[in-house]
């Protein structure tokens, strides 16, 4: 999985490679665990990336979540406002 620019200002672009197809979800969530953004979008071919607008949150760390066939995988993420 793929994550960039990290740290972000407006959309965070990403790539996410399995080869398994179905519906995956992107979450971004506080260090509290509670979603602040999310997107599901259907997996029909191994590599995917898509974009993720995350103007509406505040500066700070994040975890960002892809969920896809009951895996998960997390990584940080830093949004930084000019």
């Amino acid at each position: 999985m793929g994550v960039y620019p990290n740290p972000a200002t407006e959309e965070i672009h990403v790539a996410v490679e399995h080869p398994a197809n179905g519906q995956m979800t992107i979450q971004v969530t506080d260090l509290m665990g509670r979603v602040m953004t999310y997107k599901t979008v259907e997996k029909t071919q191994k590599l995917v990336e898509t974009k993720l607008d995350i103007r509406a949150l505040p500066e700070g760390t994040y975890l960002m979540k892809v969920i896809h066939q009951g895996a998960e995988k997390v990584e940080r993420l830093y949004v930084e406002k000019k």
